[in-house]
């Protein structure tokens, strides 16, 4: 069972001001793939994240934490946060796989000439994130995507970069892909700073 979908009440508090008190961690990170449903698996396999059996994806992911140095676990919940709080955002707001995958699918991380294997954890770390997270998002209801969404608009207003989208939800129709992708951006940091550890345990 996702553990978003634990964390958000099915209806709403009295005031549409209300915020839920909830920290997610690494382990809830983590999804099962037997419950993804067939817009997930698109995702997954058009960012590349899955070239065979699904269980073959989860070994892969979970043989990253098998004696690395601390550099390499820093790194992979670094991006392994990164990913999730895009994915969760956008499955949220029912972002289909495809655009999905063109907004946050295909990015490349640099060599690290003092970390070697560092590109390769931190680019597996990330595409499991974002797959965990668009399928934590999609799995949430209509009412539970309208509970969340109340939550970061509402701590959205006080940080930096609102102003770019307030009052702008009215054209969202007409917006471009770069803008879009700005907006992901600027719900996930929301969504990381206020529901989600800052360490892995």
């Amino acid at each position: 069972m996702a553990q978003l979908k634990l964390a958000i009440p099915e209806k709403p508090g009295d005031s549409e001001l209300d915020t839920i008190p909830f920290i997610l961690g690494g382990v809830d990170f983590i999804i099962n793939f037997l419950e993804t449903g067939l817009g997930v698996m698109e995702f997954s396999v058009a960012i590349g994240a899955i070239t065979g059996p699904v269980a073959g994806v989860v070994c892969n992911f979970m043989a990253l934490g098998a004696g690395y140095a601390a550099a390499e676990a820093e790194i992979k919940y670094m991006e392994l946060k990164h990913g999730f709080s895009l994915g969760v955002v956008m499955g949220a707001d029912g972002v289909g796989p495809k655009h999905a995958a063109a907004y946050f699918g295909h990015r490349s991380f640099a060599r690290n000439d003092f970390l070697p294997t560092g590109a390769k954890v931190a680019a597996e770390a990330y595409a499991y994130g974002l797959l965990s997270g668009y399928s934590q998002g999609r799995a949430l209801s209509q009412s539970q995507r309208e509970i969340f969404w109340r939550d970061l608009l509402a701590r959205g207003k006080s940080l930096p970069g609102w102003n770019d989208f307030r009052g702008e939800s009215g054209n969202s129709k007409n917006w471009s892909s770069r803008v879009w992708i700005e907006y992901y951006i600027f719900f996930a940091a929301v969504f990381t700073r206020y529901h989600m550890s800052s360490q892995e345990n």
